[in-house]
């Protein structure tokens, strides 16, 4: 008896929070459909929670549960349409069709079109697209205000208008979300930063409410670009060097903006982040070892899977790392994997047909490939996301190397983090990235290829010194 009630009771506390997305996406029959959380929106690290195909009608359902209101994502390929979600809450959803002008190619933000049929009972979504909506407006109309520096009596008014919305008083993370705007209207306002972090950043950290998290982004780099022009700068830098998170935090601490030790922890990991990709002056093995310390002793499970994300990202195409692995087809429909051209080096290439500057580039590969053929695999990977642009161009140009098809690969493009091609990385035959990026086929990359073959020195290059002037052919 009393296993089934501790078993009602477990059953009872599940249904509590038993939530369903049922929608129609009728432009994506026969496609796969996914429903994505995020571990926290600092690191926006996605979760799959589900994954289905849109069905014959058009339609699609995904059951979950959720026990906070938290912003989710349907993907289709790689679109997406966000939108809140509430616990023990039901919604109905229908997406449209993504306009390719509305996005660059290589964008991470292709939004699909959505409308929220049915939605929670306090319509989060709609309340919080209303305060957008209203904030929009209220900036456009003042923005002179704005511009001359005038606007802090009107923005005084504003905010008394917004905290009497019923839902404030009602709604955690409405309010939440309300006071992260105030917070960036203040700023704006040419407030100070005391007051803006007086007034919206001395709560405890959100990870899960898009408005509170901008808002930290926002101020702190603000923050940290007049921090970078003070003295305290450099002792930072001298910390980081050390690689002691421990003194390290509490040398920031004693700045009044960075007395949270959560909140300063998720600082300390953005800004090591920034510097170890933007800063040449920064030890890269500091940096690594501070992030390590964190992603296993943070203050919160959340701060230790921000500092894993961006310890990865660091790790993942540096120098000596292991370059991801994949399998793709080429335009005869024959599978390829990275690892099968382990023992030689791979020269690999990420291009695509609209791209002039990588058939320009890919020309110049076509002198290059005869010279290094015995030691180097050339690999050229496309990501047109239609594939009949790919097999139309393929019909009437031949290269005399592996050409592969990507598409919309997601995967592929998080793990080369492919941003902006031509893009290219260097890998020895081991499978270890050797440059990351490499030198473009006109750029530098003969010279490397020189060095590397040349008997006198092909011993002394095995870790790719960026110090290396590719002008210089000198030994």
């Amino acid at each position: 008896m009393r296993f089934i009630v501790i078993l009602l009771f477990v059953l009872s506390a599940l249904s509590n929070f038993a939530s369903t997305v049922n929608g129609v996406a009728k432009d994506y029959i026969g496609e796969s459909i996914r429903l994505v959380f995020y571990t926290d929106l600092f690191s926006q690290q996605p979760i799959l929670v589900g994954e289905t195909t849109v069905a014959s009608d058009g339609s699609f359902t995904f059951e979950y549960d959720v026990k906070q209101t938290r912003l989710i994502a349907l993907k289709i390929k790689d679109y997406r349409s966000n939108f809140f979600v509430a616990p023990n809450s039901n919604y109905t959803v229908q997406l449209g069709k993504f306009d390719p002008l509305s996005a660059p190619p290589l964008s991470k933000d292709k939004y699909l079109p959505a409308k929220l049929v049915k939605e929670d009972e306090d319509k989060i979504n709609n309340a919080i697209g209303l305060l957008n909506v209203s904030l929009d407006s209220f900036e456009q109309k003042h923005y002179k205000a704005f511009l001359n520096h005038k606007a802090k009596p009107i923005v005084q008014d504003f905010m008394l208008v917004l905290t009497k919305n019923d839902l404030y008083n009602k709604n955690s993370f409405f309010r939440q979300y309300t006071d992260a705007v105030i917070g960036s209207l203040l700023y704006k306002a040419q407030y100070s930063f005391e007051e803006v972090y007086n007034k919206s950043l001395t709560v405890p950290v959100v990870y899960q409410n898009v408005g509170y998290t901008n808002l930290v982004n926002d101020f702190y780099n603000k923050w940290f670009n007049r921090y970078r022009l003070t003295k305290e700068n450099e002792q930072l830098k001298t910390l980081i060097s050390a690689a002691n998170y421990n003194e390290l935090s509490t040398f920031l601490a004693t700045n009044d903006f960075l007395k949270n030790d959560t909140l300063r922890e998720i600082i300390i990991v953005k800004e090591l982040f920034r510097l170890a990709v933007n800063d040449n002056t920064v030890d890269p093995v500091a940096v690594d070892k501070v992030l390590s310390t964190i992603s296993t002793t943070g203050n919160t499970r959340e701060n230790k899977q921000i500092a894993k994300y961006y310890l990865e990202r660091l790790r993942k195409l540096g120098i000596g790392a292991e370059a991801p692995n994949f399998r793709l087809f080429n335009v005869d429909g024959d599978a390829f994997q990275l690892k099968d051209f382990r023992g030689k080096y791979v020269y690999l290439d990420f291009w695509a047909t609209w791209c002039k500057p990588c058939l320009k580039s890919m020309q110049v590969m076509k002198q290059l490939h005869p010279k290094y053929i015995d030691n180097v695999e050339f690999i050229s990977v496309n990501i047109d996301e239609r594939k009949k642009r790919f097999d139309k161009h393929m019909e009437a140009y031949s290269y005399p190397w592996t050409v592969l098809y990507a598409g919309s690969n997601e995967k592929i493009k998080n793990d080369y983090d492919i941003v902006v091609i031509p893009l290219y990385y260097l890998i020895d035959p081991n499978g270890k990235l050797i440059q990351s990026p490499a030198f473009s086929p006109g750029g530098g990359i003969e010279t490397t290829f020189s060095k590397l073959f040349n008997s006198d020195t092909k011993e002394e290059i095995k870790i790719w010194d960026w110090n290396f002037d590719p002008k210089n052919t000198g030994k």
